[in-house]
């Protein structure tokens, strides 16, 4: 991300609050076929999803880009409008 101390909360309402609100961004490119959770919580991302997200973060594809006011005004209203 770029910025100093900048943690990644895995839980869609920490997510929105945390992330989107706080630096006004949204993670482009996270793959439908993979869940959105933390690792470490039962039926959350194999190994092999895990580099999938890897390798598309290394390519660009998966990324942060600054929200735009409807994309924000949707994550205030609703945690999972806005989650990957």
């Amino acid at each position: 991300s770029g910025v100093k101390g900048a943690r990644m909360c895995w839980e869609v309402t920490l997510f929105r609050d945390q992330i989107v609100l706080r630096y006004l961004v949204i993670l482009i490119g996270w793959p439908p076929n993979i869940p959105f959770q933390d690792f470490s919580k039962r039926g959350a991302p194999s190994f092999a999803q895990m580099r999938e997200l890897i390798k598309l973060m290394e390519t660009g594809k998966l990324y942060f880009a600054k929200a735009t006011s409807a994309q924000l005004r949707v994550a205030r209203m609703d945690a999972s409008g806005i989650s990957p």
